[in-house]
Parts: structure tokens; sequence; C-alpha cells
């Protein structure tokens, strides 16, 4: 019997042969210019944010804010500037190492990343539960006040959008940040043919910053939904051409309000511009602060969550709004 052959394998087809080298081809240009382009377009240095705490929960105590940066976040110094960096503290960064009610603190650089932010008792450990805690994403040449606000049910820490860019001459801009536990809203008007700067607005929500000639002006600070609310409170403030400025509206211990103004720039020539955006996306691995491994998810946009309420030298006094 005569051995039958295998049958021959059919050819490849010549398509099929000329893609393929054609890939390896490619592959093996993309890989001799892999070095050149990365020298063409390697990332520029991390650039910074301007950030600032604001205590806005009466009854809490004196608390230190600290800033925990994500891996993949630096922690290297910030370049030198007119605004001092947070001060750096192992793998912290310290905003506020003691900050009492209606402390307002000034602008620190930071290197723009991921962060979280912790608000504890002053001397308490870094291994101990946050009173509150969140997450935000500094952006470069962004600037933002991270506000710790006696929101109902539970106080949370928001991030307020700061603008900073210069107003025209002979002007100012002013904006209002209502912050009275036990008020529903705030309106606030400057007399003598004034703009107003808050229309009954919500606790916690900032007004636009709104244009106003320059000059010393009469704020006339009215609520609703407070023991006092019938019982207008008047402040003056000084409005400096080319200053940005924000107005906390704050509880007074006494059932009233009082009111507290705060430069946001004036003049500066290198001020970042609008904001820093909240929230990120892709993963994120946990920050180098003990107590908070494993437990801290990315805040929303516009404000920061609250990770744990766990004052336990003083409980936290809430108010109806």
């Amino acid at each position: 019997m005569t051995p039958t052959r295998p049958p021959a394998r059919p050819a490849a087809r010549p398509t099929l042969v000329a893609l393929l080298l054609a890939a390896l081809a490619l592959a093996a240009g993309v890989a001799q210019a892999l070095p050149a382009q990365a020298a063409r377009h390697a990332p520029a240095a991390v650039g910074t944010a301007w950030v600032r705490a604001a205590h806005l929960v009466p009854g809490v105590g004196t608390m230190t804010i600290r800033l925990v940066p994500f891996a993949g976040t630096s922690v290297a110094d910030a370049p030198s500037g007119n605004v001092p960096e947070a001060q750096a503290d192992g793998a912290t960064r310290v905003l506020e190492p003691a900050v009492g009610y209606g402390g307002i603190g000034e602008y620190r650089q930071v290197p723009a990343g991921l962060y979280a932010v912790t608000v504890r008792p002053v001397g308490s450990g870094t291994d101990t539960p946050p009173v509150l805690a969140g997450t935000f994403l500094a952006q470069p040449d962004r600037a933002i006040t991270l506000a710790a606000l006696a929101h109902t049910p539970t106080p949370r820490i928001d991030v307020l959008v700061d603008n900073l860019d210069r107003p025209g001459a002979g002007l100012g801009h002013v904006r209002v940040v209502p912050a009275v536990p036990d008020a529903t809203t705030t309106t606030v008007v400057a007399s003598g043919g004034g703009p107003t700067l808050a229309d009954a607005v919500a606790f916690g929500t900032p007004t636009r910053y709104a244009a106003v000639p320059t000059g010393r002006w009469t704020l006339t600070v009215s609520t609703t939904g407070g023991a006092e609310a019938d019982r207008p409170t008047e402040a003056p403030v000084d409005v400096a051409s080319g200053g940005v400025y924000s107005v906390f509206v704050l509880a007074d211990g006494k059932g009233g309000v009082t009111v507290k103004p705060v430069v946001d720039a004036l003049g500066l020539g290198s001020a970042p511009a609008k904001g820093v955006q909240t929230g990120g996306g892709g993963a994120a691995v946990t920050p180098a602060d003990p107590a908070l491994t494993g437990g801290l998810g990315l805040a929303g946009a516009g404000a920061l969550v609250l990770a744990g309420l766990a004052l336990r030298r003083r409980p936290i006094r809430m108010a109806g709004r």
C-alpha cells in the first residue's frame, strides 16, 4: 500500500503576512521613538495650590487641621513665593496647628494632588480618630477654603471655591459665607445705596463675589430661623480698590450674629485663578494617616464628606436650622 501524505497546509494569506510584518516594524519604530518622545514631552514640575482652613463649628473647641497626601501626591517642598507653604510634619502637612471657632487661617501653598483633610482636637495624635475627615483634589494655580461647617444632622467640611481675580479700578469683590447654625437664611445689604450681597441665602452656601465700589460700607445682616431672627446686625467693612473679601456671618455665642470680614487677596501679583475642583477620578490609594487606613472615600463635587464624628472630649452641639 502506498503511504498517504498528510494534506499540505494552506499557505498563509499574503495579506495576513504583510499585516504582521507591518505591525512588527511599527512596534520597533515606536520603541526607538519612545525615549525621544519622553524627552520632548516630560511632565512639568508639580504645581501648587493655595489652601486655607476655616473653623465654623461652634462648641467644638480648638482643633488641629492637617493635610495628608495620598500616594502619588508630592510631599516635597512647595516653591518659594509670597504665600508660605503648609508646614511639613512627617507624612502630613499642618494647615492650622491650633484654630478655634471663627478662625479663618491664611493661605498656604501645597503641592498639587489628592489629599485627605483631618480635623482633630489640639494635642491628639494622628493615630486617633479625626472629628471630621474628607478628601479633595488640589489643582495647580487654584485657591480654596476648607470650611468646617455645623451642617444638620452632622458637621462636615465644605470646599469653598475662591476667585482671586483682581477687580477693576475703584472696585472690590465681596462675597458672603452664611455660617450661623440656627439661621435658615441670611440676608446682607450694603447700606447707603450699596448692593445686596446675600438675599435669603441658605446656611453654608457662599454667594458669588459681587463688585462693590471702594470705601467704607455698613453691612446690615438679618437672618431667619433663629431666636434673634428679627434683630438686624450692622457691621462696617472697608473695601479697597483691587481687594477681594469674604464676609463670614457667625454665631456670637449670645443668640445673635457677628460679622467677620477676611481679606482673600489685596493686589497680589501671583494670586491663583478661580478655584479647586473636588472629588477625583480613577483609583486612589490610602493616605499616610493610621486613623484613615481603609476608611476614606472620595468626596463628591463641591464638598467633602464626613468620614467620622468621634469627639471623645467634648460633643458637638447641633442647633436646628
